[in-house]
């Protein structure tokens, strides 16, 4: 997903046109928490080594009706 933003504690980075992220952060343990419009990710514990590559599948969350409380 184009435009998604990734962030693994104050590091943050945004997905390119192919749906990519590169970010440079310390060994250790994280949590990658990814955020889009329109879409849910859970938030996932990563253990970061040197070249760590993560593959999140995201599910498209259905706009609200604003008139479904009138519409019964």
């Amino acid at each position: 997903m184009p435009e998604t933003l990734v962030r693994i504690g104050s590091y943050r980075a945004t997905t390119d046109e192919n749906g990519r992220a590169t970010l440079h952060v310390p060994k250790g343990s994280a949590e990658i928490v990814f955020w889009k419009t329109g879409y849910d990710a859970p938030d996932h514990p990563i253990e970061i080594d040197a070249h760590t590559s993560v593959t999140i599948v995201a599910a498209v969350v259905p706009e609200e009706d604003p008139d479904a409380h009138w519409k019964g």
